[in-house]
C-alpha cells in the first residue's frame, strides 16, 4: 500500500462567499473538521473518534458487504474512509479488488497507510470528497458512510445531494451511501436524519435502479445507485444484474 499525497484542491465550498463575505458551506465543513480533530485528540484513532459506535460499524460494514455477494467491484473508492476500517472487514469476506481511502482529516489518513501499509492494492488519500481531483468512472463502485449525519448551516439535503451527484460521477457501476433516518426515535440536535423518500427522489434522477435498505438497522438506512441502468433491447428488464 502507498500513501497518496495530494493538496486539496479549491472547488464549490470556496466559490460562494456571500455578501458578508462569509460562505456557510465552507463554515461547515471546517465545523466538522474540527469536530473531527477534537474526537481523535480525545480518543485517538479509536471508531469514536469517527462518531461511530464499534458494534453499528460491524453492522454497517456487513450490510456494504452483502452487496458484493453476486458482482464484486474489481475497484472501489471509500469517501470519508475514516482509518479505513471498512478495508479489512472487506477482505476478510474475500474481497480482493482496487482500494482507494479518500478523507479530509490527514490524521485519520496517516493512520490508515500504517494499519494498511503491507496492502499492495490499497491506496489512502487526504481530500475533500466534493473537490478533491479524482477520475470521473474512474472506480466500480463508490462507497460514502457516515457522511451525510451532520447538521449544516448551508442545508444538509444540498450536501447530500451534491454527495450523491459527486458518487455517481465517480463510479461506473454502483454507488452506496448510508443515512440516520427519519423514522428513528433516537435523536440528536447536532445530528441530521434524512427521509428515506427524499433520498430516492435524488437517486431516480441518476438512475433508474435505486435500492434503499432499511432493514439492518432501526435508525439508518443505506440507499444503492446501480449507475448503469440500460435496458435490454424490447425486453422489460435491466441487461445487467443490480
Amino acid at each position: 500500500m502507498r500513501l497518496v499525497d495530494q493538496q486539496n484542491r479549491q472547488g464549490p465550498l470556496h466559490n460562494s462567499i456571500g455578501a458578508a463575505g462569509r460562505n456557510p458551506a465552507e463554515a461547515d465543513e471546517h465545523r466538522v473538521l474540527a469536530a473531527y480533530q477534537s474526537l481523535y485528540a480525545q480518543h485517538g484513532a479509536a471508531p469514536v473518534s469517527l462518531g461511530l459506535r464499534p458494534t453499528s460499524q460491524a453492522v454497517r460494514f456487513r450490510a456494504v458487504l452483502e452487496n458484493f455477494r453476486d458482482s464484486p467491484p474489481e475497484s472501489l473508492i471509500d469517501l470519508g474512509c475514516g482509518f479505513g476500517d471498512l478495508l479489512p472487514f472487506l477482505r476478510e469476506g474475500g474481497w480482493a479488488g482496487t482500494y482507494l481511502g479518500l478523507d479530509m482529516m490527514p490524521e485519520f489518513i496517516e493512520v490508515a497507510h500504517e494499519r494498511h501499509e503491507r496492502d499492495p492494492s490499497a491506496f489512502f488519500m487526504a481530500g475533500h470528497v466534493l473537490t478533491q481531483e479524482l477520475p470521473a468512472k474512474g472506480f466500480d463502485w463508490c462507497v460514502a458512510l457516515g457522511l451525510c449525519n451532520h447538521q449544516r448551516e448551508a442545508g444538509a439535503m444540498a450536501f447530500i445531494e451534491a454527495l450523491i451527484a459527486r458518487s455517481v460521477a465517480l463510479a461506473r457501476r454502483t454507488v452506496l451511501v448510508d443515512f440516520l433516518s427519519t423514522t428513528s426515535d433516537r435523536r440528536r440536535d447536532d445530528l441530521f436524519f434524512t427521509d428515506p423518500s427524499a433520498v430516492a427522489a435524488l437517486a431516480l434522477r441518476h438512475s433508474r435502479r435505486v435500492v434503499v435498505d432499511h432493514s439492518y438497522m432501526p435508525f439508518e438506512f443505506m440507499l444503492k445507485i446501480r449507475v448503469d441502468d440500460y435496458v435490454v433491447p424490447n425486453e422489460p428488464f435491466f441487461s445487467e444484474p443490480l
